[in-house]
């Protein structure tokens, strides 16, 4: 044991034994170790129940160790609750959906049935997942669940896995996968394995852009409507002048604040009335003119 940790075990058992109890002492690398009392926990709290607003994942970014970085959002579409992505990967995944007109709802970590799994891992003849220090019998999640809008029908569901390639070549994920794959199969629900790259493309980085203004139009952010028409007028000019380049000039020629056409570009982007490509480049970086309303 490392001396900082005998030190605070020493100090937790004088203070305890002059309560007249024995300490309870929970060292760090227990922290994010699934046990029954956890398990009983996360059901009382109604952990992977309910829809939109309402909804709580199975585990948030509180609840497992860093694998990278972590991401803690919230949108309209989800009611404004508070959404855990425990990845680039994830996140990358979600804004995908999030840009998806078909979909009304986005549900995270979302816990599946744990004795369906323990049948179908039994039927192949695999491990079901357990937790390395306890071994306690995990609850899988599926990264993202989402509710879709449906014509003359009720509302019907997508299962996405979400995983980067390094981790397709692991054969206990793609057992994992499997389980996951034929849950959701039996219960007639699409399940598709997305492999991205997170934010490394160019495309998951113009989403990014576009969701990070639905999160500034909550703030002070104003859009002129002036400018949203300087923008328009401008886009339908010839040229190769980035786009970046020609809100700055209309800036300066129209002496309004630094920022209030690039701020216009991206609502109109945001709004679906100008539209492009998400792969070429960066939108700030394309031709202006490349744009079409």
């Amino acid at each position: 044991m490392e001396p900082h940790r005998v030190a605070l075990a020493k100090l937790a058992r004088l203070l305890f034994e002059r309560r007249g109890r024995r300490p309870e002492v929970t060292m760090p690398r227990f922290r994010y170790a699934m046990t029954p009392a956890k398990e009983k926990r996360f059901m009382r709290e109604l952990r992977g129940q309910g829809e939109g607003a309402d909804y709580r994942p199975w585990l948030t970014v509180a609840d497992v160790p860093s694998r990278g970085r972590s991401h803690r959002l919230s949108c309209e579409k989800t009611g404004y609750r508070t959404m855990h992505f425990l990845s680039d990967h994830e996140y990358a995944a979600f804004l995908e959906a999030w840009w998806d007109e078909f979909v009304k709802d986005i549900r995270e970590q979302y816990p599946i049935d744990l004795k369906s799994t323990l049948t179908i891992a039994g039927k192949l003849n695999v491990k079901h997942p357990t937790d390395p220090r306890t071994g306690v019998l995990l609850i899988q999640t599926t990264d993202l669940l989402l509710t879709m809008r449906a014509f003359r029908s009720n509302p019907c569901h997508a299962a996405w896995a979400v995983k980067n390639r390094q981790q397709l070549a692991d054969e206990r994920t793609l057992e994992k996968l499997e389980i996951e794959r034929r849950y959701w199969e039996n219960r007639g629900v699409p399940w598709t394995l997305v492999v991205n790259d997170g934010l490394n493309s160019v495309r998951a980085l113009n989403l990014d852009w576009l969701f990070n203004f639905e999160l500034t139009l909550r703030g002070n952010t104003r859009v002129s409507n002036t400018c949203v028409k300087r923008v328009l007028a401008a886009s339908r000019q010839k040229g190769a002048e980035p786009a970046c380049l020609i809100c700055r000039h209309l800036d300066r020629s129209s002496r309004t604040e630094v920022g209030a056409h690039l701020t216009a570009f991206r609502f109109l982007l945001f709004a679906r009335i100008l539209k492009g490509s998400f792969e070429s480049d960066t939108f700030a970086n394309q031709p202006l003119s490349s744009f079409t309303s």
